[in-house]
Order: structure tokens, then C-alpha cells, then sequence
């Protein structure tokens, strides 16, 4: 059986962290420029402040 494997923020995920992060803020609640701001600069506005982004890997892929 294939698991959901949680990981902690790499750089190599960052395009995939936009690009989920860009779904479903835009269908829940529409694109702000805040939104923007943040998920452009998520390393410096997120991860160097402290912060933590952690990914859900399945067969392979960020899936969450």
C-alpha cells in the first residue's frame, strides 16, 4: 500500500507549494495581493521568520 510521507520544506518544492497554495486560495476565496506577496516570498515571509511548511508526498508527487 502506498502512504502520504510528510515532508519539511525544501527549496525544490517551491513551485509546488505556489502551485497548491494558488488552488485553493483561489477557489475558496479569490487571489488577493497579500496572497500574492506571500506565496512569491514564502522562503523570506514564512520559512525565515521562523515558520514552518511541511508537504504531503504520494507515489511520488507533492500532492498537498
Amino acid at each position: 500500500m502506498d502512504k502520504v510521507t510528510i515532508l519539511e520544506y525544501d527549496s525544490a518544492y517551491a513551485e509546488d507549494f505556489k502551485r497548491i497554495s494558488y488552488a485553493w486560495i483561489d477557489q475558496y476565496f479569490g487571489i488577493q495581493n497579500e496572497d500574492r506577496q506571500l506565496l512569491e516570498n514564502h522562503k523570506t515571509e514564512i520559512i525565515d521568520k521562523g515558520g514552518t511548511i511541511l508537504f504531503a508526498a504520494y507515489q511520488g508527487k507533492i500532492v498537498g
